[in-house]
Parts: structure tokens; sequence; C-alpha cells
């Protein structure tokens, strides 16, 4: 369902743009197509994200030495422009110096990722994000003025592919 949706949404959409005669519209439907496309990336990175992360047979991940603090900082500047494009205040509190952790570094800085695209997606437009890390314990934090997940909702939300509506 996740992947089949996005490509329907894609095939209705480049055909529209194939049928479509005025130049205006044909650029907006382009837009869309594009739009799709990039959904459709997203969905199809997590995706391979979530079969490297799982463990097969005797197989683990391999836990190295990652500098959590640095880490952290590349992935917000990774996600400045998508900050900037709705407004929003994107912000590091922590150490500038060396915060070691054990873990595997492509998957730290995924879960970085997507918890930073959360909050700016579903963050306040013009609002704040800001990424807070403490050292002892460590501790990752990333917090926005978003309209939060109710209660009720937040066992839900650490289940596979689970969306909230609307």
């Amino acid at each position: 369902h996740q992947l089949r949706t996005p490509l329907a949404t894609l095939q209705v959409q480049t055909e529209r743009v194939l049928r479509e005669p005025d130049p205006v519209r044909h650029s907006e439907a382009l837009a869309h197509v594009l739009s799709a496309i990039t959904r459709s990336r997203h969905m199809v990175h997590q995706l391979l994200t979530l079969a490297r992360s799982e463990r097969s047979g005797e197989q683990l991940l391999e836990m190295v030495r990652v500098d959590l603090a640095e880490a952290a900082r590349e992935e917000l500047e990774r996600w400045a422009d998508a900050a900037i494009a709705r407004g929003i205040d994107l912000g590091y509190e922590g150490p500038d110096g060396d915060l070691p952790i054990s873990g595997e570094p492509h998957l730290l800085r995924e879960m970085i990722g997507n918890l930073v695209d959360n909050a700016i997606r579903y963050g306040q437009r013009g609002g704040r994000v800001t990424l807070s890390l403490t050292t002892a314990p460590v501790i990752l934090t990333v917090d926005d003025d978003g309209p939060g997940i109710p209660a009720a909702e937040r066992a839900l939300v650490t289940e596979r592919f689970y969306r909230r509506p609307g």
C-alpha cells in the first residue's frame, strides 16, 4: 500500500500532463508529478533503510564509535533549506565537542533526519525546531511547536508505517 498509492498517483498525474494543452496547467501538472516522484523516492529510501536495519539470520548491525554531536549538527545542516522554506527557526543546543556513542552511523543519521523532517513538516509555519543533546546521560531531543501527538496515539506512532489521520 505504501508504494502502490504514490505510484498510482504518479501515473494519474503523468497522464494528466500528457493530455494538458494549456501551457500554464501543463507546468502545474508537471509540478505535481515532481512532488509525487519526491514522495515516492523518500518512501523507497525509508523502505531500503528499514530493510538494512533489520537483523537477518546471523548478521547483526555493526556498532561503531559515532560522534553523536557531529551527526546531529550535520543532519540539521541537511534540513536547513526545508526549514527556511517553511520559515522555521532551526536550532541546536548541545556540546560542540565530541559526544561518542556506539551505534550504526547510517541508521543514527536516518533517525535524526526523520525526527527533524517530521518536526519541520508538521510544526507551525514560521515556528521553531530545536535539536538538543545532553551528555549525562546522553539524550537526544527534537522539540517543536507543532500540534503534538494525542496521548491515546503515542504508542501507535512507534509502529511501522503508522500515520495519524489528517
